[in-house]
């Protein structure tokens, strides 16, 4: 789901609110090559171990999917299926 989520707030060029050390509270565009943008200030952004990473300024955070969605009122068009018993907690 993080990777649609991404796709589709990329392509829809809608801005999301979020908190960032280089930013503060600030609008962020992204596009689907990896960039962001907010105001006059540029970075890039990645998926990495369920987390939206936005790096700006040599200032990197990290935000889990879910609350990226939340922030972005995103919501998957279904939700996703946890992974089966055993992958938790073995045979």
């Amino acid at each position: 789901p993080a990777f649609q989520m991404m796709m589709e707030i990329a392509a829809s060029a809608r801005p999301v609110a979020l908190d960032h050390a280089a930013a503060g509270t600030a609008a962020f565009l992204f596009t689907d090559d990896g960039d962001v943008r907010s105001g006059s200030l540029a970075g890039i952004w990645w998926i990495s171990e369920g987390d939206i990473k936005i790096n700006i300024q040599e200032k990197v955070e990290a935000y889990a999917w879910r609350d990226f969605a939340k922030a972005a009122d995103w919501t998957p068009p279904r939700e996703p299926t946890p992974p089966p018993l055993e992958e938790h907690y073995g045979d």
